[in-house]
């Protein structure tokens, strides 16, 4: 029996997951791209081409 709870949890978290990025992508749909500003959704990731962050002491 606890397979299935198991397993029902897994589902709900799955769904959970899909409901809440379909939700998403149609508010970012609604925005128009107009929202996000230059670089669209992709300014929330880092660029590449920038200088990488210095290194954090004691690691």
């Amino acid at each position: 029996m606890s397979g299935d709870r198991e397993r029902n949890a897994y589902r709900a978290v799955v769904f959970a997951v899909l409901i809440a990025g379909a939700l998403g992508f149609l508010w970012y749909l609604g925005q128009g791209g107009e929202g996000l500003g230059e670089g669209g959704i992709f300014r929330f990731f880092s660029d590449p081409a920038s200088t990488p962050a210095p290194p954090v002491p004691g690691e």
